[in-house]
């Protein structure tokens, strides 16, 4: 349990929210890792210390893929095997794991020192295909890698490290396209480095020279959108924020990226904490938030300790809390002002992406989407006005307001103005993230940035905005630009920006099945058409890449995703349903190739086999019925 150094941390944690059980993921976390998995009396602790029902703590644990309810192995060895890894050899680096350990998937070994998970989207898509063991990543891995590190650990040895994922360089040294987010300066995560270079320094004291309204402006006239799916014009969502009030309003800052295809925000907590930290302080004032909360996913553990870090560097400088009031003295029109920021580790849940489960999270709930109405503007964290924004969006701020509106409205395309960060996953030469500015070819980014497709295979399949997002066939790429409209016109979405790419070679239903299995594993299950459609797609799916489906089966997959479609209390309907529906459209051949041709006649007197929608099979006796 807790011992009193702990306690007194977390008794000092929970005056950072507005209600005690905001405090149950931290306490869980803890417990877990003192203890190896959650157990009754450690649950038992966690509802005492969150001033919470045992009953809440066991809805929460069980909802959270990243609690464990019973004993897990000393080294847990998570492989994912989603679209990104299933393209690069996943599958078979899971069989080939699970097959070594002699173990089942949420299994442990015999002797207790591992224990195994297929997981679902880690965020190393770029560094594909991946493995954790415990809070460490290992990317671009092979089988032999992976099996001789289970080794070295079984007999008292360390594990070795792979190639850790770097921050990459333009390709082409004439391109001089405009580094906004991740700037090529070395060390640049370090709060002296981020200084000298004009951090905590231009931006904001520019910006707390000005009225909060003018911010506001500069922000909505440069036209930067939301870099987190959605693409809403940002500055007009700040202007959501209660004015003239003084209700407390918080911002939150969705760091939650668990869209398969997409590890951009991984950058910027690695590379440029400090530009998203700024981005903070000044969207906070402009809106006259006293608090900020960064939620990040629970699998980003080591990168949660690096933006922890580079929080307590800034507190330490005095640019974040009351000494702010010191540090940034107004001039001009600004006001004096303070805000606190607050880190939040997440506990694995793709739902939880969603703004108001977002929301419900970090109160200490399950990641249930809300009803809207009300909006987060209006009632929000703990039923106060709250604004969320992307990670990559409030790194886009201080740039804004050191080079002004007009200058960054015109970096790219209009419509979708500045930099955009992209990652290329899947069967590509050089997979990664590469900032460019909005309106880049999609070929660009696949020939130039990540140097075309292994052997110079023909391209079959593109996803241009992570799993989600409506696929392109490979033979339609021809002009397509990555922004917001210009894929909109293209027949897809921008989403958030994760390029994954297929070759001639890719099994197309088998990928739709990959991808159709994440959303029902994800459905948080609220909604009844998301709960039930999302497992028959799967099992339907399923069926198609056994052999076993008939004609009938493919139109039926188009139904059920449109009975899901708009359906749903948030988008996760929709998510499940558009790569169904248009990879279907888009690829007809592919699912022929697949299903039966015959129908099976019904003769009296016979018992049958029907299979009913997605459903098992059922056996039915057609009747002789006699003429009189």
């Amino acid at each position: 349990m807790l011992n009193e150094q702990e306690i007194a941390e977390f008794e000092a944690l929970k005056k950072r929210y507005e209600k005690p059980q905001s405090i149950l993921l931290p306490v869980l976390w803890k417990l877990q890792e003192k203890n190896g998995w959650i157990d009754d009396a450690a649950m038992e602790e966690a509802a005492r210390f969150a001033e919470c029902t045992k009953a809440h703590v066991l809805g929460v644990v069980s909802f959270y893929t990243m609690f464990h309810e019973k004993p897990m192995g000393r080294f847990h060895v998570q492989v994912c095997t989603n679209v990104s890894c299933m393209l690069r050899g996943g599958e078979e680096i899971f069989q080939s794991v699970k097959q070594t350990l002699g173990c089942g998937n949420h299994e442990r070994t015999a002797d207790g020192i591992f224990s195994l998970e297929e997981v679902e989207c880690m965020g190393a898509c770029g560094g594909a295909p991946m493995i954790a063991i415990g809070d460490d990543f290992y990317e671009g891995v092979t089988k032999e890698e992976v099996l001789q590190n289970l080794a070295n650990i079984k007999s008292g040895n360390q594990p070795v490290k792979s190639k850790e994922l770097k921050q990459l360089p333009d390709i082409d040294s004439e391109v001089t396209s405009p580094k906004i987010v991740l700037p090529n300066i070395p060390n640049y995560n370090n709060i002296d480095i981020y200084v000298a270079n004009g951090g905590y320094n231009e931006a904001i004291r520019k910006a707390f020279s000005m009225t909060p309204e003018a911010v506001t402006n500069e922000v909505k006239q440069s036209g930067l959108r939301g870099r987190g799916g959605a693409a809403f014009p940002t500055g007009l969502k700040w202007t959501f924020m209660p004015k003239g009030t003084d209700k407390k309003k918080f911002l939150l800052i969705n760091g939650d990226e668990s869209e398969p295809g997409s590890f951009k925000d991984r950058q910027i907590f690695e590379f440029n904490p400090h530009q998203m930290i700024e981005g903070i302080l000044i969207a906070a004032y402009a809106m006259q938030v006293n608090h900020a909360y960064v939620y990040i996913r629970g699998e980003y553990a080591h990168w949660v300790k690096l933006v922890q870090k580079a929080v307590d560097d800034a507190y330490a400088r005095g640019f974040i809390g009351e000494k702010m009031k010191e540090t940034f003295k107004p001039t001009g029109e600004g006001v004096p002002y303070s805000v606190d920021i607050t880190v939040h580790k997440g506990a694995g849940a793709y739902i939880v992406g969603e703004e108001s489960a977002l929301m419900n999270s970090l109160e200490g709930q399950r990641g249930y989407p809300r009803v809207k109405p009300p909006f987060p503007a209006n009632f929000g964290l703990w039923g106060y006005p709250t604004t969320i924004n992307n990670v990559e969006t409030i790194a886009n701020v201080p740039a804004i307001i050191k080079i002004g509106w007009e200058a960054y409205s015109k970096i790219g395309e209009p419509k979708h103005p500045g930099t955009l960060l992209l990652g290329v996953s899947g069967h590509v030469n050089r997979p990664g993230i590469y900032e460019v500015p909005s309106g880049t070819l999609l070929t660009d980014m696949i020939y130039k940035y990540a140097q075309g497709v292994p052997n110079n295979k023909k391209i079959k399949m593109v996803i241009p905005g992570g799993s989600s997002m409506p696929p392109l066939r490979g033979d339609s790429l021809d002009g397509v630009k990555m922004d917001a409209e210009s894929l909109k016109v293209a027949g897809s979405s921008i989403g958030t920006g994760g390029i994954m790419v297929m070759d001639e070679d890719t099994d197309i239903p088998k990928v739709l099945e990959r991808i159709s299995k994440f959303y029902h594993h994800e459905s948080c299950g609220q909604c009844t058409p998301c709960r039930e459609g999302t497992g028959w797609l799967e099992k339907i799916l399923k069926r198609v890449n056994a052999g076993e489906a008939s004609k009938a089966d493919i139109a039926l997959l188009e139904d059920v995703a449109k009975n899901i479609e708009g359906r749903t209390i948030c988008a996760l309907g929709e998510a499940a349903a558009w790569p169904v529906k248009f990879t279907v459209q888009r690829f007809p051949e592919e699912f022929a190739k697949k299903v039966k041709d015959t129908r099976e006649h019904l003769t009296p007197n016979k018992v049958h086999s029907l299979r009913v929608g997605g459903l098992e099979p059922v056996e039915i006796h057609i009747p002789l019925v006699e003429r009189k």
